[in-house]
């Protein structure tokens, strides 16, 4: 499992390697909230996400 944790950072580390900034901002605006989502898994998931994204448009702001 670790391993192949480790294979997609990497892999993802390239792939940013090649991207410019406004990518890299959405890019990593998706891998957020993915990770949020699985990490609270299904319930509340609607709520919660509104929840998140305007949490995270205020960090940003």
């Amino acid at each position: 499992m670790k391993t192949m944790l480790d294979d997609k950072l990497l892999a993802l580390l390239l792939l940013t390697s090649l991207l410019d900034r406004r990518d890299m901002v959405w890019l990593t605006r998706r891998v957020r909230t993915k990770l949020w989502l699985w990490r609270h898994g299904e319930r509340n998931q609607c709520r919660d996400f509104q929840r998140y994204k305007t949490l995270a448009s205020q960090e940003e702001g």
